[in-house]
């Protein structure tokens, strides 16, 4: 359906250089709450085992570590993480998007403000740990069914069957609208 005013690779073009722009614009807000003073967003980073165990300290726990055997300071790290962070998911969502197949759905999910721009509406969930999230269910997909989400499973992930429910569900909501 959207051949008729996109081709493939002028689609992927323009989806890389929306998410450079957002992840630019993600990165120098980023930079500002680094600099500035005390916000969710870095607390919740700050969580580590200084205190004893708590289930959600390693990645503080990470940061504290570097920034310590480095000297530099905490906060610089966890902006580090957050940019890392940040750009992983938007590099694997781009490899993601480019191999599926484009119709109006796809593209109005791309393009919500719910999906990729909430985050630069309301500042306070940009780069929050969630993320890791769906960074876990685009490396999923990815080892699951390669670049393309379209193959079918085979070897020793087919044999799961928890592993089959995902494949199912991606293949419905990717091959059923045109």
């Amino acid at each position: 359906m959207y051949n008729s005013f996109l081709n493939r690779d002028k689609f992927n073009y323009l989806f890389k250089i929306y998410l450079t722009f957002l992840g630019i614009l993600g990165f120098y807000h980023l930079f500002l709450k680094h600099t500035g003073g005390a916000d969710s967003t870095i607390s919740e980073w700050l969580i580590n085992y200084q205190g004893g165990f708590t289930k959600r300290g390693i990645i503080g726990e990470i940061c504290f570590i570097i920034a310590k055997f480095f000297g530099l300071k905490l906060r610089f790290i966890i902006y580090l993480f957050q940019v890392l962070t940040l750009g992983t998911y938007f590099f694997c969502l781009y490899h993601f998007i480019k191999t599926i197949k484009i119709n109006y759905l796809i593209l109005l999910i791309i393009f919500s403000p719910i999906f990729l721009l909430y985050p630069f509406a309301e500042l306070e969930v940009l780069a929050r740990k969630e993320v890791f999230i769906f960074i876990g269910l685009i490396v999923f997909i990815i080892f699951a069914f390669g670049w393309n989400p379209k193959t079918s499973l085979t070897g020793d992930v087919g044999s799961f069957p928890g592993y089959r429910v995902p494949y199912y569900f991606f293949k419905t909501v990717f091959n059923n609208f045109d």
